[in-house]
């Protein structure tokens, strides 16, 4: 059973704007965010909506914040291994799937010349 008050818990749209950030080559503003958001997802999100969501993640410190002139930039804390991992607990046990069998894969997996973990967020 997922706790949504466990520090590691994300909305389904907190998690597309990290997958966002995650595949990212460079840190991003939020009109890049909000642009991806809703051209890759078919999303019709207003910029105050992606901007309550960039405030939840710093908060749960996923991402921090930084001012740029008048624009603020947002980079990951939380990597995109750290989160499969406990990711991989809440699937493992809601499917039934032998926890220590799947996080093998995703160790084996974040393992890749790809340090940030891109590779295997593209492989799921």
């Amino acid at each position: 059973m997922v706790d949504k008050h466990d520090r590691y818990y994300l909305t389904p749209a907190e998690k597309l704007v990290m997958r966002i950030i995650w595949l990212s080559d460079k840190e991003m503003v939020l009109n890049e965010i909000l642009r991806a958001c809703n051209e890759q997802y078919g999303k019709n999100w207003k910029s105050q909506t992606v901007s309550t969501y960039l405030s939840h993640l710093v908060q749960k410190e996923y991402l921090c914040m930084e001012r740029n002139g008048k624009y603020c930039q947002y980079k990951p804390i939380v990597t995109v291994v750290e989160y499969l991992r406990y990711d991989a607990g809440n699937f493992s046990d809601y499917w039934g799937v032998d926890r220590e069998r799947f996080r093998d894969f995703v160790r084996e997996e974040s393992k890749s010349p790809d340090s940030e973990g891109k590779h295997l967020v593209n492989r799921i």
